[in-house]
């Protein structure tokens, strides 16, 4: 009936739609040229083309050009193309070619497909998909890891009482966390199982990252209007060319069948798993598509929602004997609460026989047998729950659970296992101030520490002298700990100084090539850089940048003062943002002894004096405390700072009679200047101190010591500040640190 034409291809409607606004963009044209609103509007009219005759009445002037672009690709495809409707059409016209019809568990998606099924319907019988929610269990777990897990346990305990593989199903109710959660534990506890593949294009941190900013709530971000509308078309669009590069694991039929939801459809099994049933995963939220309004589609808000329902409801009902249906009571990643989904209160209530709701659930159902609460990953390692199965998800489980069994003073050696026994020897040398690699002590791979083979940044070895394990944690191994931009709405004191430092950079510089003090350039060139801020940083909040710009504004007029009394009294700057002991730039080297350090650094500013005297300076744009016992007399502050010293030396490379100075550039810091002459006794009170420092890093030396601050220390919090105080209080008397507790104290 449709021959010879073929099935009109989802790229081919694409290019048409892509052609189109080329010609004629109408309503688009401030977008056309971008590729996603093809995308988006060819996304939205693949579900036209399953509508017979797309109109509807009053449409939205966007709704009106979205039909006009569909109807003029369209046409030039259908001579050679067919529609998903003419196709459903010309099925139902030869359903009297069909013997016996049987419609089992119908859902339609469309209006072709609802006429498709009505046809149906009424030539044969129909089997009517499960419409109510009959779980025999219902398990809930501390997070999404511990659900699996202890999925992963109920599987393996029907596995052991004989139920094939293939006759159990896990339907999750999204990807994301669910699909990896399933292939790493069920993969940890040797179970085979047939679904769709975690490690696809779609699975991969930047195409997750793509979805997930298309997920936003198009109300609350500024965007553009129509890229507003757009937002959610090009999200299905770009999740369905994602999810179709994703492949299958395992063979089906051997193993346990793992997927979506909607695969749990019409399923016949004998266990049947639905996992993720929380308030805001089942049901998933749908929001009004402006493209694609209930009026012109034929489906409204409660359709989906009803759709999403029934496909619950078909999975859980999947499961001839058992219908198990899991989810976690929070999120330990992100910190937030979960509730049950509203389809699955009703029948927690059937199972514990009294009135379940939303906010006592817990309380309410917690003497069910049939409602299994799982507390921890802790608890459920360590003490079998029979209902879920005594079988551990993994191998470290059965670790965990063996250790257990033993009182804690008897566990060292109980296991022949590497792993076990690695842990064990860790946690003793800690607890009883044993100096070993555990805390610090990497003396027996000290030739791999290759910190001295090149110039070093004195700033560097200051975290050193105040937390050897962070310079360890930091330096050597380079970790760092990345910042949350959501939690970001306000310009924080790192980058509020390295904002001022550009700034003043920047200045500095043109003057040093011949522009004159004023302080109406200064202002363009704080604009300059306070507006490239701010425009790399959309998260800020409008009202908070709003002070903190005139707060660092108002600094700027207060330091140009400064800066001019400066000048009059014959200071007259030479370098801004000098380099040294990197590439070609010049070095520094103190000598110790047989050995020497190089150093590297970079100079805020030097000046030379109308009398022949230079002058380093450092900006800080902090208080001044910690840095109020500087003198010639303590230049590296008993062994905690030498920054001065070291830009010093450099200095003297420039002339003889040098200072060194900080110079604190804002009202918090009152405008202050700390410094000193470098002279050869603040040169050898450096090479003193250094000398521990190179010592002790040559050595493999990292005690777990951590600064005494308020302040944040994102690596070291990621460990536990207590665990590494509790390690280092141990220390106590550990002759290998004795030089290093002497000189800054346990």
């Amino acid at each position: 009936m449709l021959a010879p034409r073929q099935p009109l291809p989802y790229p081919l409607l694409e290019a048409a739609i892509q052609r189109v606004l080329a010609e004629a963009p109408g309503a688009f044209a401030d977008v056309a040229d971008e590729p996603i609103t093809a995308q988006a509007l060819a996304s939205a009219a693949w579900e036209l083309t399953a509508i017979a005759e797309p109109t509807m009445d009053s449409p939205t002037p966007l709704v009106a050009d979205l039909l006009r672009i569909y109807r003029a690709a369209t046409d030039r495809l259908t001579g050679s193309y067919y529609l998903q409707h003419e196709a459903y059409t010309a099925a139902a016209e030869r359903l009297n070619e069909l013997g016996a019809i049987i419609v089992y568990q119908p859902v339609a998606n469309t209006r072709a497909e609802q006429s498709l099924l009505r046809e149906l319907q009424q030539c044969g019988e129909t089997i009517e998909p499960a419409v109510d929610v009959t779980p025999t269990q219902i398990i809930h777990t501390s997070d999404a890891d511990d659900e699996v897990r202890a999925v992963v346990r109920l599987v393996r305990k029907h596995l052991a009482n004989g139920v094939p593989g293939h006759r159990i199903g896990i339907f999750y109710g999204s990807d994301d966390p669910y699909l990896p959660l399933l292939h790493e534990h069920l993969t940890a506890g040797h179970i085979a199982f047939a679904g769709p593949e975690c490690h696809a294009l779609v699975d991969r941190p930047t195409a997750r990252a793509l979805l997930g900013l298309l997920e936003l709530d198009h109300d609350t971000i500024p965007r553009r209007e129509l890229f507003t509308l757009l937002a959610a078309r090009i999200l299905d669009a770009v999740t369905v060319r994602l999810t179709a590069h994703r492949g299958m694991h395992g063979d089906s039929g051997a193993g346990v069948t793992i997927g979506p939801i909607a695969a749990g459809i019409g399923r016949d099994l004998d266990v049947s798993i639905v996992i993720g049933a929380a308030e805001g995963i089942i049901p998933t939220p749908r929001r009004d598509d402006p493209l694609l309004p209930p009026e012109l589609t034929g489906f409204t808000a409660r359709d989906h929602m009803d759709r999403q329902r029934l496909a619950f409801a078909s999975a859980v009902s999947a499961g001839r004997a058992e219908r198990v249906v899991t989810f976690p009571r929070g999120n330990l990643r992100g910190g937030a609460e979960k509730v049950p989904s509203r389809w699955l209160i009703p029948a927690m209530a059937q199972l514990a026989g009294r009135d379940v709701n939303v906010v006592d659930w817990q309380r309410e159902t917690e003497n069910c047998q049939a409602i299994v609460a799982v507390e921890s990953f802790d608890v459920a390692a360590q003490r079998a729950d029979d209902r879920i199965g005594a079988s551990a998800a993994s191998d470290t489980e059965w670790r965990l659970r063996e250790l257990a069994s033993v009182p804690a003073n008897r566990r060292r050696g109980t296991l022949n296992d590497p792993i076990i026994n690695r842990g064990m020897a860790m946690r003793s040398d800690r607890l009883n101030g044993r100096f070993t690699r555990f805390n610090g002590n990497l003396s027996t791979v000290k030739d791999l520490i290759t910190t001295f083979d090149h110039p070093v940044s004195p700033t560097g070895l200051e975290l050193w002298v105040q937390s050897p394990y962070q310079y360890f944690l930091e330096h050597i191994l380079r970790l760092r700990a990345l910042a949350d931009p959501d939690e970001t709405a306000q310009i924080d004191a790192l980058t509020r100084g390295t904002l001022i430092h550009t700034i003043l950079e920047r200045y500095v510089l043109a003057t040093i090539d011949g522009a004159e003090l004023d302080v109406g350039r200064l202002h363009l060139v704080a604009q300059e850089v306070l507006d490239e801020a701010q425009a790399d940083s959309p998260g800020w909040l409008e009202q908070l940048w709003a002070k903190d710009r005139g707060t660092i504004v108002r600094d700027l007029d207060d330091w140009f003062g400064h800066d001019h009394t400066d000048h009059a009294g014959g200071w007259r700057p030479t370098h801004a943002e000098q380099n040294f002991g990197t590439g070609t730039d010049p070095e520094v080297t103190l000598t110790l002894g047989d050995h020497s350090i190089r150093f590297r650094g970079q100079i805020d500013r030097i000046d030379r004096h109308s009398g022949g005297r230079i002058r380093v300076t450092d900006y800080k744009t902090g208080k001044s405390d910690k840095y109020r016992d500087l003198t010639n007399l303590t230049p590296t502050n008993s062994g905690l700072q030498f920054q001065l010293p070291v830009y010093g030396l450099f200095a003297r490379t420039l002339g003889d009679d040098v200072e060194a100075r900080y110079w604190f550039v804002t009202s918090k810091g009152k405008f202050a200047s700390i410094g000193y002459p470098i002279t050869d006794d603040v040169i050898a009170t450096l090479t003193d101190d250094m000398d521990l420092v190179h010592r002790s890093i040559r050595a493999g030396h990292f005690p777990p010591k951590i600064e005494d601050t308020h302040w944040e220390l994102p690596v070291i919090d990621l460990l536990g500040r207590a665990g590494l105080r509790r390690a280092w209080a141990a220390l106590e008397g550990v002759n290998e640190i004795a030089d290093y507790v002497r000189k800054y104290g346990g």
